[in-house]
């Protein structure tokens, strides 16, 4: 439990970070650097393209900085319980083989207790896919909106 917790604190910092760098850092802040890059460069042709995009590469990197930790949690997050699940099952049935099946509360408890992680594992890592993937996809389409001012600003 203790790692899935873990990822699950990984999570929630990422996403907060990345919510606060959302409302500070607006698209408009990338699209005037480029602008001011564009003007005050004495290049031409290709070699301003270069440059544009070497610039936009960086404030794409910035935007997609800390989302392989959420990617990362939301795939281990889920193997962490099944593991847990694994071991849980195995104390339970090392309780059936000392004391038989007799007890239904022993053989409860430890289903119970296999479970628990698995359920931990699917709420650390279904949200965490869901931010991924939202993240993800803002991230291209600011890439892709670079892309566009980029070729506004050499044509």
């Amino acid at each position: 439990m203790v790692p899935i917790l873990l990822l699950g604190v990984v999570c929630i910092i990422v996403v907060l970070y990345k919510l606060l760098e959302l409302l500070f850092h607006r698209p408009s802040k990338d699209f005037q650097r480029l602008e001011t890059a564009a003007t005050a460069s004495t290049a031409n042709g290709e070699a301003l393209e270069n440059e544009l995009f070497t610039i936009a590469q960086q404030c794409v990197a910035r935007r997609d900085h800390l989302l392989f930790w959420l990617g990362v949690s939301a795939s281990a997050a889920p193997l962490l319980g099944l593991l847990g699940t694994v071991t849980g099952m195995i104390h339970t049935f090392r309780l059936i083989t000392a004391f038989g099946v007799g007890d239904a509360r022993l053989l409860a408890d430890g289903i119970s207790e296999a479970l628990v992680t698995t359920e931990a594992g699917l709420c650390v890592a279904i949200p965490a896919l869901l931010c991924h993937a939202w993240l993800t996809r803002l991230s291209k389409r600011h890439a892709t909106n670079l892309e566009s001012k980029i070729t506004s600003l050499i044509t």
